[in-house]
């Protein structure tokens, strides 16, 4: 086991365990640190600041030379406000001074071990100039090299609620592996005189008296080439009435799924089945565990495994071959009804290689064609291989073989989507989405899932529709990273995105969101952190800009109106300037030449602006009333005529 993890962390670059998404509410403010598996993980704390003023931070280490636990090879403290400003830097051990304002502190320790030690333990104390008492205060030790899990110790303790004998059993479930060695240890309470050992060979029958709670320590240790095992630690009344129960896992359990089942019905039997869809492929060593009251039940993949419950409740363990991945069904029914019908997809460790798996179910409520959609937004990078599958009664009704569109036809029911991407090499980072349609366009599901060493996803559930700005910053602790980016996504759409940081506006409707980060440290460094704000904008102000008249002649006036909503300022520009009131009306006389009025007003939501341009009228070159002199002209023609004519009679 040293061997392969020792070869895991040598061929380790950039992944770390990825976690599902965190759900979040706004406004988002985060501060997150991202390290390579070479580095240590720092200690982050947020801390109340109640009252401004000059604080001491006093770091103290307790390691000591020559033990496992000796000094460490460096310290450094960070401390950053609500806006993820740096308040304080301390690189060393000692007293340090400093300002802090009121709000939440955000406390980062960074520790490196020395190479030679275990490990290496730091204290920290926190309190404001000439105080008595520790605003915070903690210790953190840190280990240079993994625990392992090999031999656990579990210890289990139980009453008992009459006089009588009672039978203590320890049994290795062999799930999926067995256990080498299992042996129990039974007190007569916490501290108590040793009633005897319990192994699975060798039941312990023990007198009790009522009100008694012995303590049973159980020793679990696993072969070299087992992962994970179980055992059950049960106590047994001579009535063959169980008094306590436990079923316990040891080992690396992160490739198997547990799921719960409820409806049982005591005394009736019951069917367990384990379906291998084939999906993406076949998966090797498949098996599953029921364990419900007195009954352990080993599935066999393509099997029926009957049993009889005890309990209405039970658990289900599915498990493969290591390093496998592919859908499997589980089914459990009675005479009556089917208790369980679910599809679980089985992944690798971390450490083997990264997938984006999604489980769903979806109902369909009108027959018609269905479209499944499966989106790789190829953010930071393109998965290499993408699968998926919509499953009906244990039956493939759909299927893809890479990102694209898929229909069906569906009758109404209950439908299953298993959806996986996969990185082929070390250090894989994406985010997939998909949705699915009904015949009427409607959305009948729409999701994403991400994969990736240091990629961090948040879920953002808006309720009403609100503007918001998204951002993402390098907060350059210790050391710049080598990337980060940012995206936001609703199924297989992207809504927007940032590159080396930055920020964009978005109003986004009711429903469920993801913001998908990638954070690559410096690979010197290891070590890195950035800063993640979501923020509710306040509405933009309105502005309405108007003018008695936009055409006047030389000389003439100009009566402007405005009205705002949601601002606080107005400035004026242009033919006009100076501050104006949110509202208000303005002559403007004496106009010589076309002028524009700008106005600008501010806002919590921003600036919006408005302008009008006001022309001078062009005049005629005709003067004395426009028409009287043409009038007067040929008034004056016609006179003169008659004249002549009266003349030439006279003449005659």
């Amino acid at each position: 086991m040293m061997s392969r993890i020792a070869a895991i962390l040598g061929a380790l670059l950039v992944l770390t365990f990825l976690a599902p998404p965190v759900q979040a509410s706004l406004p988002l403010s985060s501060t997150e640190f991202v390290n390579l598996p070479s580095a240590q993980a720092p200690f982050v704390e947020t801390v109340a600041i109640s009252d401004a003023g000059e604080y001491v931070v006093t770091i103290t280490d307790f390691g000591v030379d020559g033990t496992p636990i000796a000094p460490a090879a460096a310290v450094r403290l960070f401390a950053l406000s609500e806006e993820g400003h740096t308040v304080l830097d301390v690189s060393d051990v000692g007293v340090t001074t400093g300002t802090l304002e009121v709000g939440n502190l955000t406390i980062a320790l960074l520790i490196d071990v020395d190479g030679a030690a275990e490990g290496a333990s730091i204290g920290i104390t926190l309190r404001a100039s000439g105080a008595t008492q520790d605003v915070f205060s903690t210790v953190q030790a840190v280990s240079n090299a993994p625990v392992l899990n090999n031999p656990s110790s579990t210890t289990e303790r139980f009453s008992v609620p009459d006089d009588g004998t009672y039978r203590i059993q320890l049994g290795d479930l062999r799930f999926p592996d067995p256990v080498q060695d299992l042996q129990g240890l039974v007190l007569n309470g916490p501290g108590g005189a040793v009633i005897g050992v319990v192994t699975p060979d060798a039941p312990l029958d023990v007198v009790l008296s009522a009100g008694d709670s012995p303590e049973v320590t159980v020793i679990a240790t696993r072969s070299s080439d087992a992962d994970r095992s179980n055992y059950d630690l049960r106590v047994v009344s001579v009535d063959s009435d169980i008094v306590f129960q436990s079923v316990t896992q040891v080992g690396d359990f992160s490739e198997v799924v547990s799921l719960p089942v409820a409806g049982l019905m005591p005394g009736e039997q019951a069917e367990a089945r384990l379906i291998d869809f084939g999906f993406p492929a076949s998966l090797e060593q498949l098996r599953g565990l029921l364990t419900a009251g007195t009954d352990s039940v080993d599935i066999a993949a393509g099997a029926v495994s009957r049993f009889t419950p005890t309990t209405e409740d039970a658990t289900v363990q599915v498990s493969a071959a290591p390093g496998t991945i592919g859908a499997a069904g589980v089914r459990i029914e009675d005479a009556n009804s089917v208790i369980i019908d679910s599809i679980v997809t089985l992944e690798p460790q971390p450490e083997l290689n990264e997938a984006a798996v999604i489980d769903r179910v979806f109902d369909v409520p009108v027959a018609g064609e269905v479209t499944v959609e499966v989106r790789d937004f190829a953010i930071p990078q393109a998965f290499d291989n993408i699968v998926a599958a919509v499953i009906r009664d244990g039956v493939i009704v759909a299927e893809l073989r890479d990102a694209g569109l898929v229909s069906f036809t569906a009758t109404p029911g209950t439908y299953q989507l298993s959806v996986v991407g996969q990185f082929t090499a070390l250090g894989g980072a994406g985010t997939l989405g998909v949705s699915v349609t009904d015949a009427g366009g409607n959305s009948v599901l729409s999701t994403e899932a991400s994969a990736g060493g240091l990629l961090d996803t948040t879920e953002l559930v808006i309720d009403v529709a609100q503007r918001l700005r998204i951002s993402a910053r390098d907060l350059q602790l210790p050391a710049a990273l080598d990337d980060l980016t940012l995206t936001l996504t609703q199924g297989a759409d992207i809504l927007g995105s940032i590159l080396g940081g930055g920020d964009f506006d978005i109003t986004l409707s009711p429903g469920v969101y993801r913001i998908s980060v990638v954070a690559s440290p410096d690979a010197t460094v290891g070590l890195g952190a950035y800063r993640l704000d979501a923020a509710v904008l306040a509405d933009p102000p309105e502005l309405t800009l108007e003018a008695n008249n936009t055409s006047v002649p030389n000389g003439g006036n100009v009566t402007l109106e405005w009205s705002t909503q949601r601002a606080t300022s107005c400035t004026a520009s242009g033919a006009w300037s100076g501050s104006r009131a949110t509202a208000g009306t303005e002559t403007i006389s004496g106009l010589q030449s076309t002028s524009e009025f700008r106005l600008d007003c501010t806002g919590e939501g921003g600036v919006v602006s408005d302008a009008i341009q006001v022309s001078i009228r062009a005049t005629s070159s005709v003067s004395g009333g426009g028409l009287v002199r043409p009038l007067s002209s040929i008034f004056l023609a016609i006179l003169a005529l008659i004249a002549y004519r009266t003349r030439s009679q006279v003449t005659t």
